[in-house]
């Protein structure tokens, strides 16, 4: 064979290799075939080019709505409060990864058994998740879990191809579990003094102990009393972790105007101070709080955290008692990890951190969990432990 022949059937052999590389053994191009790929490759990045997201249930139900503002997602179905941005984030970044595994029925008569019916129907099963991108809608309908394996079931609404993709979908039955549960994180290390004053009986008030300790004390207990410390620190902790059930924007005198609300205050070491009502409803109590900056007990508390620091850098520097051993290096604030040594500067960091709760707070009332709600609503004695 001639060299000129041989290269030429080279080049071919070579050809038909991509090309069957290309196409794949059933004659369909491998990027293109329709049981494999991205589910919605259109939906892209990043995650802010999406504006909204919504969800309907069976009849056409509007279960909750998502929309991203202001540089954060909020829960329009919860007057706008924000929504837990990890889960939300979550769901999208699994739209967005969702791989068709296998292609299911394209018959509208058996999308019932796959949970892929037309949400319109009183009877649907699925949920229709609706992403907004600008212009841009298209809604996808979340169908059943696959029962043989990891997965789910789902079609486009504007589709009749159903699918099996390679991904679970976090939709929550509970609406509220897109809230960001957070409601204010004050350590009881910071509490100076919480006073709970119900509608009836007298005021529970604990202080903080002297001493650079975390105990608190029941104010006002007689000598000799048997305090229930145990309920005491307890009581220091309600608004550590401060947890909402539910939320809804505060309409103002109209929401617990009939009830006998009970009324808290909180100071903390560092000039925070809140002030909040409560009040039940049925089996709901809610809870409604401000907060402001005290600054005249902020600046005593930065001024002896700054004689604690500079004390701590001075006791670091000094030079080692043993002759023999190398003099310790100076430190500064910043090496050793500590604030600015400017009592202004702190001060502005904490009434920033002081408004920034503020805004979050105003305007909304809160339900809260048990536990929370059997701190506010213990009487005095319950901080006593029995007598015999």
């Amino acid at each position: 064979m001639k060299p000129m022949h041989l290269a030429v059937l080279t080049v071919v052999a070579i050809a038909l290799v991509v090309v069957a590389i290309w196409f794949g053994r059933d004659g369909v191009p491998q990027s293109e075939s329709p049981s494999q790929g991205l589910l919605w490759p259109e939906l892209g990045q990043p995650v802010e080019a999406v504006d909204r997201i919504e969800f309907r249930g069976a009849g056409g139900s509007a279960l909750e709505a998502l929309e991203y503002r202001d540089g954060a997602w909020r829960v329009l179905g919860h007057g706008g409060w924000w929504a837990d941005a990890g889960r939300v984030q979550s769901l999208l970044r699994d739209l967005r990864r969702a791989r068709k595994l296998e292609a299911k029925t394209a018959l509208p008569d058996r999308y019932a058994l796959l949970g892929v019916d037309d949400v319109a129907s009183a009877e649907a099963t699925g949920t229709a998740v609706g992403v907004m991108q600008g212009s841009r809608e298209r809604w996808l309908i979340a169908g059943n879990a696959n029962p043989h394996s990891s997965g789910r079931f789902v079609r486009f609404a504007d589709e009749a191809q159903a699918w099996l993709v390679d991904v679970e979908l976090d939709l929550p039955a509970d609406a509220r579990q897109w809230l960001d549960r957070e409601v204010v994180d004050i350590a009881s290390l910071r509490i100076a003094r919480l006073e709970i004053l119900p509608d009836q009986g007298e005021a529970v008030v604990v202080v903080r102990t002297p001493g650079e300790g975390p105990g608190h004390a029941l104010a006002g207990a007689e000598s000799g009393a048997e305090v229930d410390q145990v309920r005491v620190e307890e009581m220091a902790t309600l608004m550590e972790g401060l947890r909402l059930d539910d939320v809804v924007r505060d309409p103002g005198t109209g929401l617990g105007a009939l009830a006998m609300p009970v009324r808290l205050r909180l100071e903390t070491l560092d000039g925070l101070v809140i002030q909040g009502e409560s009040w039940r409803e049925g089996a709901v109590r809610w809870l409604r709080l401000d907060a402001r900056f005290d600054a005249l007990i902020a600046r005593g508390w930065v001024e002896a955290e700054i004689g604690r620091d500079e004390a701590a850098l001075s006791a670091a520097s000094q030079p080692a008692v043993d002759g023999g051993e190398a003099a310790a290096a100076p430190l500064d604030a910043g090496s050793a990890g500590l604030g600015p040594m400017d009592v202004e500067q702190r001060l502005q960091a904490l009434q920033a951190d002081a408004q920034v709760l503020a805004e979050r707070l105003e305007g909304w009332v809160f339900s809260l969990s048990p536990r929370k709600q059997a701190i506010i609503e213990s009487a005095r004695e319950d901080y006593f432990l029995p007598t015999d």
